[in-house]
């Protein structure tokens, strides 16, 4: 197959080194020069047929971002790709609710109104909604160091670098009919006080203490979607990553 990539960082540049081991050509959309991919500019027309464009830009709502998710659209429509993958996030999920699935996304949130921006390509626009990204260069285990952890008791919804490579190879080549959104977070929740702990630890960070439960972390986003269509977690708990970050 062929893939066109938006966004060459953490994401971007280990997804396209193992799509093109796998034997894909990958094409990166993007002005820099010192990428292990080929590039083209966003103004450039795309010599070939691409199967899938993958956009991995931040969710961010600020209109500069903005103007970028509409040319990844535009420029999907310009070359005729049939398939638009946008990594969004588990962010849409607003309300702190037991079990959220795809279904239960909030129209009002600033992640549905980028994600809006995606869907206006039509049938063909799919969203892989991210938990919280870990792995090499992103350890948890920095984000409550020495201080206190809100909600301690409350479930946390990460996923691994790797799943979410392996989750987006799945749904764009193993999987002929995507329907509608997916989820990409680790089928199990452990509380945030253990998971902090464990990563904080094994970096030899101070470790974090019991803050309030305020019951603002109480949600868990379930990947039961995904999981149906065959797709299995190397990390199905994010504590059994504690090594891999």
């Amino acid at each position: 197959m062929r893939f066109v990539i938006a966004g060459m960082g953490w994401l971007g540049l280990p997804l396209a080194k193992h799509l093109a081991k796998a034997g894909h050509a990958c094409i990166a959309l993007s002005s820099q020069n010192d990428l292990p991919v080929p590039a083209i500019k966003w103004d450039d027309a795309y010599p070939h047929h691409a199967d899938v464009l993958i956009s991995l830009l931040p969710p961010l709502i600020k209109q500069q971002r903005t103007d970028m998710h509409t040319r990844v659209v535009s420029f999907a429509q310009k070359n005729g790709i049939k398939r638009l993958i946008y990594t969004s996030s588990t962010s849409i999920y607003t309300q702190q609710s037991l079990q959220l699935t795809e279904l239960n996304a909030d129209p009002n949130s600033e992640q549905a109104s980028i994600e809006a921006i995606y869907k206006h390509f039509g049938n063909g626009a799919h969203m892989i909604r991210l938990g919280g990204l870990m792995g090499p260069g992103r350890n948890p285990g920095r984000f409550y160091a020495g201080r206190a952890v809100p909600d301690p008791d409350g479930p946390v919804n990460f996923v691994h670098l790797t799943d979410v490579i392996n989750a987006i190879e799945h749904l764009t080549i193993r999987c002929h009919q995507l329907q509608g959104d997916y989820n990409v977070v680790s089928p199990m929740h452990p509380n945030r006080m253990s998971f902090f702990t464990a990563f904080a630890n094994h970096l030899g960070e101070t470790l974090p203490f019991a803050g309030e439960n305020l019951g603002r972390s109480n949600k868990i986003v379930s990947s039961a979607k995904l999981i149906q269509t065959g797709f299995l977690f190397r990390y199905n708990n994010p504590l059994d990553a504690v090594n891999a970050c």
